[in-house]
């Protein structure tokens, strides 16, 4: 699907992100990790279109169709529109009651159609732009911080409908049950590149205990180490059971 070869992202002609040599495939479920400032967010952009590598190669598929989440969205919200209002410019050609009927599929009640975003819940707002993502059929979900407004019912939802896509995902967030759940690798963000982490999430929480006591430390030293990769998602266990039982 994706395919990065020494490439290098940043702003101002300043790399963020430097020699990245990474592969995504259809069905992967990428938990991207890394602290704050690290390049996630950097490297979500740059894979879903919104800003230009500055060295090095992106080979993909042009007919790939990205659907992005992330906290910016739910800032840039006009605060005097309606959901009903954003999905009629987004779904011209749907009914009226196709429209409802898909907000109230992301919770989003008949009352709460019509209430302007000024007075909709944090969590409304993300269950409305997550909507939006879904709505172009995607063929790769990146997703930054998504459960940060989500009460635990749509977290719930949320990783059903992660499990039961069939598409690739990359996904960006705190919320360690949910990595735990979705993704089936793990990749790292640190000291300027993305690598695989051979790793589970205890595995990453070492690593970051280790850098705080340690400081700057050459990630080999980390991510050279012999530990046992990732579990598979739940999805992904599923499937590989039910095809050996058939």
């Amino acid at each position: 699907m994706l395919q990065l070869e020494g490439a290098s992202v940043g702003y101002d002609g300043k790399a963020v992100l430097r020699d990245l040599n990474l592969r995504l495939d259809v069905d992967d479920r990428i938990g991207l990790l890394g602290v704050n400032g690290a390049g996630k967010s950097t490297f979500a952009k740059m894979v879903a279109g919104a800003l230009a590598l500055q060295s090095g190669h992106l080979k993909s598929d042009g007919r790939i169709r990205v659907g992005w989440f992330h906290q910016h969205q739910i800032e840039a919200l006009d605060p005097a529109d309606t959901p009903l209002d954003i999905i009629r410019r987004a779904r011209p050609d749907d009914s009226e009651s196709s429209r409802r009927s898909r907000l109230a599929q992301f919770g989003l009640s008949f009352d709460k159609q019509e209430t302007t975003v000024a007075d909709l819940s944090g969590g409304e707002r993300a269950r409305l732009l997550l909507n939006l993502v879904a709505m172009v059929a995607p063929h790769l979900l990146i997703l930054d911080e998504p459960t940060n407004h989500l009460d635990i019912d749509s977290r719930r939802a949320l990783l059903e409908a992660l499990n039961d896509y069939e598409g690739a995902v990359i996904l960006i967030t705190h919320d360690r049950s949910l990595i735990d759940l979705v993704a089936d690798r793990l990749w790292l963000a640190a000291d300027g590149h993305i690598k695989p982490f051979r790793g589970d999430m205890d595995d990453y929480a070492r690593f970051v205990l280790e850098r705080a006591r340690a400081g700057v430390r050459a990630p080999s030293q980390h991510l050279d180490r012999s530990v046992a990769p990732v579990q598979q998602s739940a999805r992904r266990r599923q499937k590989r059971s039910a095809g050996a039982g058939a």
